[in-house]
């Protein structure tokens, strides 16, 4: 896929998802993010970002170890993972005009957390 960059992007994106996009859609303009903030209730916007902080902090731990187990309890909650550590990542997001924002949370989140060395679209 690097070699065919966004050509395979827009090849996956509409055989996978059937959607059908142009390399002038790819690009996220601020002022989209910001309509699409207005679109949302302030109360989910929240609910995403605590569960992205609680993602974050989560994979904070396992950068500090290459390889092991560990769990962390919040609140009634027990959380468990089992760390084996990946030279790439890249994350795929399903639905093409479904919304996940869960898979994009426990995807992306880890992905950009220091101690990943390197992530790749």
């Amino acid at each position: 896929m690097r070699r065919r960059g966004d050509d395979a992007l827009l090849h996956y994106t509409r055989a996978l998802d059937g959607v059908k996009l142009s390399v002038e859609q790819i690009p996220v303009r601020k002022w989209e993010i910001a309509n699409a903030y207005q679109k949302v209730p302030e109360k989910f916007v929240r609910t995403l970002e605590r569960a992205a902080r609680r993602i974050r902090v989560f994979h904070q731990r396992t950068g500090k170890r290459l390889i092991g187990s560990w769990e962390v309890k919040e609140r009634g909650i027990r959380l468990v993972q089992r760390v084996k550590p990946l030279e790439r990542v890249g994350i795929y997001v399903p639905g093409g005009k479904a919304s996940y924002p869960s898979t994009v949370l426990m995807a992306g989140v880890p992905a950009k957390v220091p101690g990943f060395r390197r992530s790749s679209s």
